[in-house]
């Protein structure tokens, strides 16, 4: 679970594969849900599905569901960010931007063919770390570039796959290749 707060509201980002829609078993029931719409929702499960609640002084005011249907995400320390008045949550391959409090669905964008594991900000904007590009868009959800390896960016050598220096980022992928790109998504 990830937990942010905004004066005095409190965030809590959940992840919640047991959740089943049009299930009346839930221990919850969000009263939102935000679709990455990329499959038909008749014919397949969520792939993933994160939960966001906001509390005013510990009473529950706005609650909602996102999910998606490529790649499996769980919530983890860096696969959610608040950003001044709204919120970025990696699910599946799909980053939604949320208006705090209310969590009105601000923007949805696609930032990977698969999945999309950690998202950071940089100045203004946001780098996103998938499993096969690394992304940066803006505060609105426009894509300013994204950089590809010639494989995915998993290491199970042990080997840090994604890390940001003052001067840009490198990446190591799947096969133990390192990746050294600027800011601009150039390769150094």
């Amino acid at each position: 679970m990830n937990l942010y707060t905004l004066n005095d509201w409190s965030i809590e980002v959940l992840n919640e594969p047991n959740y089943f829609l049009d299930s009346t078993n839930n221990p919850f029931n969000y009263s939102k849900f935000y679709s990455s719409d990329l499959e038909d929702k008749n014919k397949f499960t969520p792939s993933s599905k994160h939960g966001i609640r906001v509390y005013h002084k510990d009473k529950l005011i706005y609650n909602c569901l996102v999910m998606a249907f490529c790649g499996g995400t769980g919530i983890f320390k860096k696969s959610s960010l608040m950003d001044k008045d709204q919120l970025l949550i990696c699910c599946s391959n799909t980053i939604f931007c949320l208006g705090l409090p209310s969590l009105e669905l601000k923007w949805k964008n696609l930032a990977d063919m698969a999945t999309c594991f950690q998202i950071f900000q940089y100045q203004e904007d946001y780098i996103i770390h998938g499993e096969v590009q690394i992304t940066r868009m803006d505060y609105f959800g426009n894509k300013k570039w994204e950089f590809y390896g010639s494989d995915i960016f998993v290491n199970l050598n042990g080997l840090d796959e994604f890390k940001m220096e003052e001067w840009g980022i490198v990446l190591t992928d799947f096969n133990g290749v390192q990746y050294k790109i600027d800011y601009n998504g150039n390769s150094i």
